[in-house]
């Protein structure tokens, strides 16, 4: 579909490993005064630099923890070219005014190698410090002006794009799911049964109640007021009436490019493997196709999003209902996308991670794109009013 947006840990580290074995005979593209020269019998010491204190700690918590745990096996098992592994933590905090002097540091240890920067932001100061001094980095920014000598398992800007062959076989396949009948009790081993759970107006309405409680104090810098509140559970539930007549089916619930993985080798649907469908339910068999077609995480440019929705129309049918399938794609478009607003600022306010409110320009388009469909002008309006999609919204 689109290149993850950050690789694993354990991952980067596999890699990191092999390649700091020689970092300390790497060249730079620019000359520069020699770094100290590491003993070559001794440990083998790689930089971690990443927001490991600070609004991003717990990104690059995680990624330090996943490089601690790859050297602990590393050096369980004799470490690199029979060298111990050792790491030096470089914290960032995420700070482009950090940014130099925790290269400077980086650079008088002698160390030879780094994983990171993390942050576009603080990789266009250091990275061409590291190059200039003889430290081969293995990055993990995205803008393409910190590309450069070193390694990088991050796809840059300018090749984060979703590739419309991909994007079209996925409806097309969400189309064959949805043809096959799906029962909501599925027998187990042993003789026990698991309920496929539905996912009707309460659990509807508890999601879009993330907007309420996340995404308004954000949008307007104070609490949804009552009376908001009441016309936003009315004028929602007016809508999730009009899912009555909608086809029902599985609902995988994340289908999008994060959790379709293009396997090229293959041939027609088997080219797609899907992950994360373990909280799948029934429910309206639109919400996938929305979930697809108006990405969260990459942006989906209008013509795609429409062949993404033709491919899946055509897949089903001559008898398909295009008019009720249209006008229940827009409402699970609105719902999964003032669902999104909310979790986006949630995971910013409750979880330190602030990196997901670029998204939300996004998810504000989107739900523009679902209200041109006459069953939304009640919910467009009430948005409207209330400034809810207003891009001076932070």
């Amino acid at each position: 579909m689109t290149p993850p947006s950050r690789i694993s840990p354990l991952a980067l580290v596999g890699a990191a490993l092999v390649l700091a074995a020689g970092a300390a005979t790497a060249t730079a593209a620019t000359a520069a005064a020699p770094a100290p020269v590491p003993d070559p019998e001794g440990p083998l010491v790689i930089a971690v630099e990443s927001p490991q204190s600070g609004d991003q700690a717990s990104n690059g918590l995680d990624q330090l923890r996943g490089v601690q745990l790859a050297v602990r096996q590393a050096n369980a098992h004799g470490g690199v070219l029979g060298r111990p592994v050792r790491i030096q933590r470089a914290d960032d905090r995420g700070d482009a005014d950090r940014a130099k002097a925790v290269a400077q540091g980086v650079i008088a240890a002698g160390t030879g190698f780094v994983i990171g920067p993390y942050n576009s932001s603080v990789g266009i100061i250091n990275l061409p410090l590291y190059r200039g001094n003889r430290v081969l980095p293995m990055w993990n920014t995205s803008r393409d002006d910190t590309r450069g000598a070193g390694a990088t398992v991050q796809p840059m800007n300018s090749q984060i794009a979703p590739i419309a062959e991909r994007y079209v076989e996925a409806a097309r396949l969400l189309a064959a799911l949805h043809a096959a009948p799906w029962a909501a009790e599925l027998p187990l081993p042993g003789g026990a049964t698991h309920i496929v759970p539905p996912f009707d107006r309460p659990a509807m309405l508890v999601e879009v109640g993330l907007l309420l409680d996340w995404y308004v104090p954000h949008a307007t810098g104070h609490p949804a007021p009552g009376g908001l509140r009441d016309a936003f559970a009315a004028t929602w539930n007016a809508l999730i009436d009009r899912l009555a007549q909608a086809e029902q089916s599985i609902v995988l619930r994340d289908y999008h490019s994060p959790n379709l993985i293009w396997r090229g080798e293959r041939a027609g649907l088997d080219r797609l493997g899907l992950l994360d469908f373990q909280d799948a339910m029934i429910g309206p068999a639109a919400y996938d196709v929305a979930s697809l077609a108006w990405d969260a995480r990459v942006d989906v440019e209008p013509r795609l999003s429409a062949a993404v929705i033709e491919a899946y129309a055509g897949a089903r049918g001559e008898r398909f209902d295009r008019a009720g399938f249209e006008e229940a794609l827009a409402i699970m478009s609105a719902q999964r996308n003032s669902k999104i607003l909310g979790i986006f600022v949630r995971l910013d306010r409750r979880d330190g991670k602030p990196q997901y409110l670029r998204h939300l320009p996004r998810i504000r388009a989107y739900l523009r794109a679902a209200f041109a469909h006459p069953a939304l002008a009640a919910l467009s309006a009430l948005y409207a009013e209330h400034g809810l999609l207003d891009e001076a919204t932070p």
